[in-house]
């Protein structure tokens, strides 16, 4: 018999987060509490909703910046066993122009959340979800344990998020796992990312833009 677990996702209407919510629906002992800054959107975007377990999930509005005290609130009183952190202020090239809000998303709003968690005992597991970009500008493969490099604003942010989830791994025992995943594409992804941009770009038959010249490789 499957373990039943509560489990809370933040971030729950980005791409990932989304598809994660309906993986977790798989399994229907899964209690699962979906929270977002954005308003719900539509089916096709959202493939949860057309879960046969969907009766098993909720949606909670929430903005990490500005409803930490609501969502505290809530955590404490559903006390769930894993939280899904999918929450951040993404995209390189937009975090030049005001570091600060990437900063207050990524790392201080993530700061006042990990603080509070760690003061309780329910939590069993904290998946967050990270990205590559830490590790900047690299040659060849990258080890997960790779020194940390960033190179814009975004990525910084990023990392000291990783900083500071560490130190309280180390400090407290916090019950950490971190996921920096590459090259992360599926249905219903933002139009502006590469591959779907690609697709459309070919279907309308339109030149295909590349960022730096093309001279980029990822693998």
């Amino acid at each position: 018999m499957s373990v039943p677990r509560k489990i809370i996702v933040l971030g729950a209407h980005s791409f990932s987060g989304q598809d994660f919510i309906d993986l977790l629906l798989d399994e229907p002992a899964n209690e699962v509490i979906g929270v977002s800054r954005s308003a719900k959107k539509a089916n096709a975007f959202l493939r949860y909703n057309q879960h046969a377990n969907s009766k098993n999930y909720r949606f909670v509005p929430c903005d990490l910046n500005r409803h930490m005290d609501q969502l505290t609130e809530l955590l404490d009183a559903e006390r769930p066993q894993w939280i899904v952190n999918f929450a951040a202020q993404s995209e390189v090239a937009p975090s030049w122009e005001s570091p600060e809000d990437w900063f207050q998303t990524n790392t201080v709003a993530l700061s006042r959340l990990v603080n509070h968690l760690r003061k309780h005992d329910y939590l069993e597991r904290y998946l967050h979800i990270s990205s590559p970009e830490v590790y900047g500008t690299c040659i060849g493969g990258v080890k997960e344990d790779a020194p940390m490099n960033p190179s814009a604003p975004y990525a910084a942010s990023k990392a000291a998020a990783d900083f500071l989830l560490e130190t309280y791994h180390r400090q407290y025992g916090f019950p950490l796992v971190t996921v920096r995943a590459t090259n992360v594409y599926g249905a219903r992804q933002q139009l502006f990312k590469i591959i779907p941009r690609s697709f459309i770009s070919l279907k309308l038959d339109r030149t295909i833009s590349l960022h730096g010249g093309g001279k980029a490789v990822k693998s």
